[in-house]
């Protein structure tokens, strides 16, 4: 794994304990007294938010960061923070997941930095997740509960509470979810009118009439479900049937559409974009143009949103104070605005993306857009990791457009009996 230790204070805190400890002609080891200097403790930070390439910058830059905001960091203890092989490297990485895994039984890092990846294209035939499932993760009480920390924390407050809550487990806050993206679409709002009122279920959507709504819907695929599973009653939130007619919707929907078809302008709607890597969209304060902002309406008629990044303590650290605060500063307002701890991905802390108040990599909207954002985010009705159970179903969906009607059936079939079970075996 890649390591960088974050010694940025040690050598100025060592000359400052062996100045004090020194009256006026007296030798340091005199000044002592016999007194050993304290030795600061060490927490290792793990990360794993990147898909490949070198790790070493965002290590040498989360040291800095930490070094800076969280409490106590440089004075007290000392962070080294460790990075996972990244997914490009399967032969590293999946030995050393084995390895750490076992290690947690007694110890492991103190803190993770995580992001799950997911691969519907099938490039990376053997891809593993540290917390595949971090419900599951949560069931098996590998996390540090957090509510004695974080009681009178007012930062807390500054949070989604949609997406905190889905860190929890039996009321107890077990994990961070730092960032997480919505699956949707922008449509110019000077060229573009919607002929059905909104907000309606997925499937209402995708059976409501209007060809255009009935497209963006079916771009939703895992997220048209919502919350996938009940991980302590082992079942999948929906039924095989249900499965079955979204998924033939959403590819009816996606059968000879066109810009005739939807009564729209050409190139008047952007369609399948992630909501989280805002940076990446033509959603720009400098814009002039305007959009709103369709997401992919989940079974309650809300919007899902889909985790990027998160963030919890080992349950087994030494040093539970201390792994607070590292934990601390990444769910504040620096860290949020942060792109090693955020990526580009929709911040959890509220507030952000205004002039002024930026996201990670410097992004911010004008007030129309940004009001639009805060719309959708304020309907967030489900949580969702991204898991096995997104991938398999996120796959179906993308896939069934190329599927004949007279096979549908039976595709639909395997894919709901295989996540049947991955959840039983999650």
């Amino acid at each position: 794994m890649k390591k960088y230790l974050c010694l940025l204070l040690s050598a100025v805190l060592l000359m400052i304990a062996l100045l004090g400890g020194c009256s006026q002609g007296e030798s340091p080891s005199e000044g002592k007294s016999g007194q050993e200097e304290k030795e600061l403790p060490t927490l290792t930070l793990l990360i794993d938010t990147v898909m490949g390439g070198d790790t070493s910058s965002q290590c040498e830059e989360l040291c800095r960061f930490l070094n800076e905001n969280a409490a106590g960091c440089g004075e007290d203890y000392l962070v080294e923070v460790e990075a996972l092989p990244t997914i490009e490297e399967p032969d590293k990485r999946n030995p050393t997941l084995t390895g750490l895994h076992m290690e947690l039984l007694t110890g492991g890092p103190d803190v993770f930095l995580m992001r799950n990846f997911y691969d519907v294209y099938g490039h990376f035939t053997d891809l593993k997740n540290f917390f595949p499932y971090p419900v599951s993760a949560m069931r098996q009480r590998l996390f540090l509960p957090l509510d004695e920390y974080m009681a009178g924390d007012s930062v807390w407050e500054k949070l989604r509470p949609q997406l905190l809550a889905a860190g929890q487990y039996q009321g107890s806050q077990q994990l961070v979810p730092l960032s997480f993206r919505i699956s949707g679409s922008l449509a110019d709002k000077e060229l573009v009118t919607l002929n059905r009122e909104l907000p309606m279920s997925g499937a209402e959507m995708l059976s409501c009439g209007d060809s255009l709504l009935e497209y963006l819907a079916a771009q939703g695929g895992a997220d048209l479900l919502g919350v996938l599973a009940d991980y302590e009653e082992e079942t999948l939130s929906f039924t095989e049937e249900e499965l079955l007619g979204l998924v033939r919707r959403a590819r009816e929907a996606q059968q000879g559409t066109s810009w005739e078809d939807w009564g729209v302008p050409e190139g008047s709607v952007i369609s399948s974009l992630s909501l989280g890597p805002v940076n990446d969209s033509i959603l720009r304060a400098d814009e002039e143009v305007n959009y709103r902002m369709i997401p992919a309406y989940n079974r309650e008629g809300g919007v899902t949103a889909r985790v990027e990044h998160f963030a919890a303590v080992n349950r087994s650290t030494e040093h539970p104070e201390a792994a607070y605060a590292i934990l601390r500063a990444l769910v504040g307002e620096m860290g949020q605005r942060n792109q090693e701890v955020t990526g580009f991905a929709l911040p959890v802390y509220m507030g952000l993306g205004r002039k002024g108040t930026p996201c990670a990599g410097g992004w911010y909207l004008d007030q129309w857009d940004y009001e639009q954002l805060e719309g959708l985010q304020e309907q967030i009705s489900a949580v969702e990791f991204n898991t096995p159970l997104c991938g398999e179903a996120d796959k179906l969906f993308q896939q069934c457009v190329q599927i004949e009607e007279g096979e549908l059936e039976q595709a639909v079939h395997e894919a709901y009996t295989r996540m049947r079970m991955m959840l039983a075996e999650s």
